[in-house]
């Protein structure tokens, strides 16, 4: 005979954790509504626990990312003296997931699934060089609609909702530069921040963190800056872009006499030549901040500004001393220096030529008179003698023949 035993499972036992929600939906990128796991007795009634539950989040397929309920950290566990546990979750990319908690150490474990993008929209993170921003809606105040989609961090809406509204930020206005000049970013607040905290992504995988920042790019493309602010209890996002490109510069024919400079846009996009360096001749000139030159354009600087010395070499330099464009002067020089040649050579030529004289001259002729026995006409017979004269040399071919 065998004997069965039941293990009774009492009323007030906390037998099994479950979700409490219906299976939802959210859009790509965006934080679903508030899910919750709740402790629970065999009848299926809450059940505060006396001790902390550790839990454990997951999904499948994977990927997706779980918040508190306020969108911040989760805390993965129930307190002490509590049933229930909030969360809410984010995925980057469409598809119906299975959400599974459970509780570690015991059997307790559930699932739920979560249908991501059904609505149809776009998370913006798959193709961020594409993706296009308002410039008047770059703040975490802007008035951008609920539903649109952002590729930042924090959970925190890219919009005005009660919770934010006395805290605003902004990452300012769009921005074009070149590589390696260095982009100034402020952070700007409005409302009762108190102390605020700033964090600066510059979307080239170095951050920094201050109300006021500088950064500088060393690869042309179109980067997407992220600013995160913490103040007290409150947070914001705000986020502006970045243009960065490849400067066509060049050094015009410097004239030495003036001392005059040229330097030469060949870009299709003005540029600020702000921390920008002009060296010749073992000095250098820091040009000033905000010195633009248009598209296609030129600036002069001149040499009782830059005060250096034009005869060598000079050269250009970007603010990560990378020269940029150069003249090399003692080239300049020679060049000058044949044509210069070749001008006196043809004007000697043309010297030699006005200054030459006939080689022959004629000189003085004798008449002799022979009367013929037949004739009563008298011939008359005349002979000239040849002269030879030296080549007559002016002083135009001597000052010629002197200088060369």
């Amino acid at each position: 005979m065998s004997l069965i035993m039941a293990v009774p499972v009492w009323a007030g036992e906390i037998t099994q954790l479950k979700f409490v929600d219906s299976p939802t939906t959210v859009e790509v990128g965006q934080l679903s509504d508030t899910l919750k796991v709740q402790l629970q007795d065999s009848d299926s009634k809450e059940m505060q626990t006396t001790v902390k539950v550790d839990l454990n989040f997951s999904s499948s397929p994977a990927g997706g990312e779980f918040f508190s309920d306020t969108g911040k950290e989760n805390q993965t566990y129930i307190r002490s003296g509590s049933a229930n546990k909030l969360f809410r979750y984010k995925n980057l990319t469409p598809g119906v997931y299975t959400i599974t908690v459970s509780a570690i150490g015991k059997s307790w474990q559930t699932t739920q699934t979560i249908t991501v993008g059904a609505t149809g929209g776009n998370s913006g993170g798959d193709n961020p060089v594409d993706e296009v921003l308002d410039p008047d809606s770059n703040d975490s105040g802007g008035g951008s609609s609920s539903t649109g989609s952002s590729a930042h961090e924090d959970p925190v809406e890219l919009s005005d909702f009660a919770a934010l509204a006395t805290f605003k930020i902004s990452a300012g206005r769009q921005r074009l530069v070149a590589v390696g000049s260095p982009v100034r970013f402020v952070a700007v607040t409005s409302g009762d921040s108190g102390k605020a905290y700033f964090y600066w992504s510059f979307g080239d995988g170095s951050q920094n963190s201050g109300k006021e920042v500088t950064h500088t790019y060393y690869a042309p493309g179109i980067y997407h800056v992220v600013l995160n602010a913490r103040a007290v209890e409150q947070t914001a996002v705000a986020r502006t872009q970045v243009e960065v490109f490849v400067p066509k510069l060049s050094l015009g024919e410097i004239d030495a006499q003036s001392g005059l400079a040229p330097v030469i846009n060949n870009s299709e996009r003005e540029i600020n030549l702000g921390g920008w360096q002009l060296s010749a001749n073992n000095k250098t000139f820091t040009i000033p901040a905000d010195t633009i030159v248009g598209a296609k354009s030129k600036i002069i600087i001149p040499a009782a500004i830059s005060q250096l010395a034009f005869a060598g070499a000079m050269s250009l330099q970007n603010p990560i001393k990378q020269t940029i464009a150069q003249t090399d002067g003692a080239v300049a020089r020679r060049e000058k220096i044949l044509a210069l040649q070749t001008q006196l050579a043809q004007a000697r030529a043309q010297l030699a030529k006005l200054t030459e004289v006939e080689p022959r001259y004629r000189g003085s002729t004798s008449v002799t008179s022979v009367m013929s026995s037949t004739s009563p006409v008298s011939v008359v017979q005349s002979t000239t003698s040849v002269i030879e004269l030296p080549r007559k040399t002016g002083w135009w071919t001597k000052l010629v023949n002197e200088i060369f």
